[in-house]
């Protein structure tokens, strides 16, 4: 646990940003549901708590109102890629900014708030963003690396998954450096260890070019 739930909902709980939650995740092509989202602002009691990544959530909380990473609202814009990709050097195409765009415009319209907020994880994907909103401001949440591995190591997503044997995202480990991770027995942990650091590397290097003036830490 990073912390960076925390943040974002802190964010997030502002009374003039607006969010996708997990009603839009699921139903991407139904962005009425964003209107959901008021409740929250009616009443705490609508309002979903803030989990663990690897804690069960009961399905009363399922349906309560909060914002959500919404990979789904992503992967319906911007395909896969978006999910499994560094995205270094690629920017949205036409149709897939005016996707996201247009998503994002309902949900400030349907949740009456004047700014868009999200929160991802993994690679930063800056370049790609900031085709997307060019005035987007990047906070980089950096946790210590032990944690992330001992975290990544337990939660149910990556644990005794693929992405303990092969890079979670493609396009940000060096080849020679991949290479090397394999002849040296490819150790679960050390992969974890090793992607940290790239995403951290790769995004203050994005944040350089293509946002310097808009990113903190």
């Amino acid at each position: 646990c990073s912390g960076t739930t925390v943040i974002f909902d802190a964010l997030a709980s502002h009374p003039g940003v607006g969010w996708f939650s997990a009603h839009i995740n699921r139903l991407p092509r139904l962005p009425m549901v964003l209107a959901l989202s008021r409740l929250a602002d009616l009443d705490g009691s609508f309002r979903k708590a803030i989990n663990r990544s690897d804690q069960r959530r009961s399905w009363r909380e399922k349906l309560r109102v909060g914002p959500s990473e919404s990979y789904g609202v992503w992967r319906h814009c911007c395909g896969e890629k978006f999910v499994y990709d560094h995205l270094l050097g690629v920017e949205a195409t036409t149709q897939e900014r005016r996707c996201v765009r247009n998503l994002a415009a309902k949900a400030l319209r349907y949740q009456g708030k004047q700014r868009f907020a999200a929160k991802i994880t993994g690679p930063a994907r800056i370049g790609y963003l900031s085709s997307i909103f060019d005035d987007a401001r990047f906070l980089h949440v950096v946790r210590d690396g032990r944690a992330v591995v001992q975290s990544l190591m337990n939660v149910p997503f990556w644990r005794d998954t693929w992405r303990e044997r092969e890079p979670a995202w493609r396009g940000g480990i060096p080849a020679p450096q991949l290479a090397r991770w394999r002849e040296l027995g490819g150790s679960p942990l050390a992969l974890a260890a090793i992607q940290w650091s790239v995403v951290v590397q790769r995004a203050r290097e994005e944040a350089a070019r293509n946002a310097p003036d808009r990113y903190a830490e």
